[in-house]
């Protein structure tokens, strides 16, 4: 299984990477993207099991981020 993490602010990223063994939860791959638009280019490129967003970011939310994903269809 596949993991997206996002979050604008990287000590949040760096957080749920040192405080969670995502290994033994089962994840091959831990992806984090600091944007939405960084989030969409791993979602198109890669395939990702679990997204977990931040949902106020700047720029594009983490709400407009699930539309565009349920618009596009992704599993």
């Amino acid at each position: 299984m596949n993991i997206l993490l996002i979050d604008d602010e990287l000590d949040i990223l760096e957080g749920m990477l040192d405080g969670v063994d995502f290994e033994r939860l089962g994840f091959e791959n831990v992806y984090t993207a600091q944007s939405a638009a960084q989030a969409k280019r791993l979602l198109e490129s890669r395939s990702i099991d679990i997204m977990v967003t931040d949902i106020e970011m700047p720029g594009e939310s983490g709400l407009d981020l699930l539309c565009w994903v349920r618009d596009r269809r992704l599993e």
